[in-house]
């Protein structure tokens, strides 16, 4: 996920004619970006609406991101940050997924100097929390989805924030994302990752956009009573052990996004984190049992 502005300049093309404004609410950060109609509908498949309790908070934070289309290429889109170029990228697919990954990176470098970021999942169940801290390629945005369809309540499935005084989890609006790897264990779930075609990323990755369902937007934030470090191994057990809050911690710092802009404070409040929250390491080795495991586990704590 990038997490700054600005990227290599090119030429500026003059402004795109016929353009509509869209307003992308992340918490306290506000992205407005004006660009072509097609452009902008294109985004708004890919980027959720914020539950509106989340809408309402007042910004502290903005961006404006102006995109332009190339009159010389056809098909080429350019974003003009402050008046300066960043980048252009040809078709409306890949420029729309290029401008959700600028829009989460640029929410990132804003959020993250008032709340503790962590690179994990973040789900709720029965009013329970849980935090899925891990490192990509660990399947954490694939467990995330799968959990979701069964009837979690949705936070991320890769910028997870808390509130380093309250130790709540607060939703950061974006969709799921799911990879080639994943497409086919999800797919029971998600039939259209069958149907609908993948869209191209940086670096020609293809991916599926998942918006989270609405009923699965919590209605407040929720603090977190469990974290679990996920673990993919393909055929083997699904198995949910206990581990220490130290090996806990370490992942949390490994994974976190800027921790040390808060100093002191910043451990501080991980080590509280963990101390108000069951730790676990998690093996799964098939979504529907690791599944049907995190949900006996937290009923039965509820």
């Amino acid at each position: 996920m990038p997490t700054s502005w600005p990227w290599p300049s090119v030429t500026v093309p003059p402004p795109t004619a016929c353009c509509a404004t869209l307003d992308v609410k992340v918490l306290d950060f506000r992205a407005r970006i004006s660009a072509p109609n097609e452009l902008i509908n294109e985004l708004r498949s890919i980027i959720p609406q914020p539950p509106a309790w989340i809408a309402g908070r007042d910004v502290r934070g903005a961006a404006q991101l102006d995109i332009r289309v190339d009159s010389d290429r056809r098909n080429w889109y350019t974003a003009v940050h402050a008046g300066s170029p960043l980048w252009n990228i040809e078709g409306l697919g890949p420029a729309a997924a290029r401008l959700e990954l600028e829009i989460a990176g640029a929410a990132v470098e804003r959020l993250r100097e008032r709340y503790l970021l962590i690179h994990a999942g973040a789900v709720a169940y029965a009013n329970q929390g849980i935090l899925l801290p891990a490192a990509s390629g660990s399947g954490k945005s694939t467990l995330t989805a799968a959990l979701v369809a069964s009837g979690f309540q949705y936070f991320s499935d890769d910028a997870a924030v808390i509130d380093p005084h309250t130790m709540e989890l607060l939703p950061f609006t974006k969709s799921m994302v799911v990879k080639r790897g994943s497409r086919e264990a999800l797919a029971p779930q998600y039939p259209q990752l069958i149907t609908d075609e993948p869209r191209r990323r940086l670096f020609d990755e293809m991916v599926w956009y998942l918006p989270p369902p609405e009923r699965s937007w919590p209605d407040r934030p929720i603090a977190v009573h469990h974290v679990m470090l996920p673990r993919y191994v393909a055929g083997a057990e699904t198995v949910l052990t206990h581990v220490s809050r130290s090996i806990a911690l370490q992942r949390l710092i490994e994974q976190s996004m800027g921790l040390g802009k808060h100093g002191e404070e910043g451990i501080d409040a991980a080590v509280e984190l963990l101390r108000r929250a069951d730790c676990y390491e998690l093996t799964v080795g098939s979504l529907p049992k690791a599944t049907e495991l995190l949900t006996r586990l937290l009923i039965s704590a509820a």
